[in-house]
């Protein structure tokens, strides 16, 4: 089984949301952010059914932090590099050394990966068992 986050982030494209996210359970679709919307929807009806106020609410303002941290890394980008516009793609060799190097941050990504997702990943699968275990 697999659980999935796809974020995209885009600047100085009118008709794209600046942020989008789209989580997905086995490859199946489960939510949805976009910076237009400025929440998080869902996408099936397990994960509507099974989820309450409080999820929606702390899903949403992680996925607005986090456009904000990106918003932040462009602008950063576009500084380094003398640029004023035009596409921007994160070449992250910088950004990981920073990374490598907080180890403290290190331990709370492991943590996550390895225990907080694989918590969710079966509380999905369990909410979802009717359409995804097909």
């Amino acid at each position: 089984h697999s659980m999935q986050y796809i974020v995209t982030a885009v600047s100085g494209l009118d008709e794209i949301p600046e942020h989008t996210e789209v989580g997905m359970v086995d490859g199946q679709q489960f939510v949805y952010y976009d910076s237009v919307l400025k929440k998080i929807i869902p996408k099936t009806d397990w994960i509507e059914k099974n989820m309450d106020a409080s999820y929606w609410k702390r899903e949403t303002d992680r996925n607005i932090a986090t456009e904000q941290v990106f918003k932040s890394n462009v602008a950063v980008a576009m500084t380094r590099f003398n640029q004023t516009g035009g596409v921007h793609v994160n070449q992250a060799v910088i950004t990981k050394h920073k990374w490598d190097s907080d180890t403290a941050l290190n331990e709370q990504k492991k943590h996550y990966y390895t225990q907080t997702c694989i918590e969710w990943l079966k509380k999905y699968l369990d909410y979802g068992k009717s359409t995804l275990m097909r």
